[in-house]
């Protein structure tokens, strides 16, 4: 699932890597911050915020971080930085050209996707990366899919939906009650 939803984020052609640092310490202070940096957003700038996030949790300062992909007009670091300062997230956002849509999706999504090459899925990883984003691989703004040719699809299952035949491959997410079984509780 998670190469079909990496695909999915690609075909919807991100242009810009955005990182947020000192997000939150908790999902639902990240998910309200990251809702009023789109409402701000769209009244400063009358257009919409395209965006797919993933919530990387820091274990060392507790303040977790997000990584974003966004397409659509551009909002310059400078501005990013004062809105998301406003709304509590620290004064530091990078914002860089997306080179790999791919790429850059699996960065964000590393601890989903961490495997020991011996044992599999390191479930302790995806545990505290599911904690961090509320129990969902990812999050996205209304607006944010579309498919290959631009046009815009209703939801993450659309856009998965779009996706057949353009993967290969599997990624399993073990239940936890069966993770023991290969090592990786």
């Amino acid at each position: 699932m998670v190469s079909r939803i990496i695909k999915a984020v690609e075909m919807a052609r991100a242009e810009r890597f955005l990182t947020f640092t000192e997000a939150g310490e908790d999902w639902q202070t990240i998910r309200a911050r990251m809702n009023r940096i789109g409402g701000d957003l769209r009244q400063l700038r009358g257009c919409a915020w395209n965006v797919v996030y993933f919530v990387e949790p820091n274990a060392r300062r507790g303040q977790h971080h997000v990584h974003g992909l966004q397409w659509g007009p551009f909002t310059d670091e400078e501005r990013l930085s004062e809105v998301a300062s406003s709304r509590g997230m620290g004064k530091r956002v990078q914002v860089e050209p997306v080179e790999s849509v791919g790429a850059a999706t699996g960065y964000g999504m590393k601890m989903a996707r961490r495997f020991h090459p011996e044992v599999g899925p390191d479930a302790e990883a995806l545990r505290r990366y599911l904690d961090a984003n509320g129990g969902r691989l990812i999050h996205a703004s209304r607006g944010f899919w579309r498919d290959s040719s631009g046009r815009r699809l209703g939801g993450i299952r659309e856009a998965i939906s779009a996706t057949r035949g353009t993967v290969r491959g599997r990624w399993v997410l073990l239940p936890e009650e069966e993770a023991d079984r290969f090592g990786a509780a």
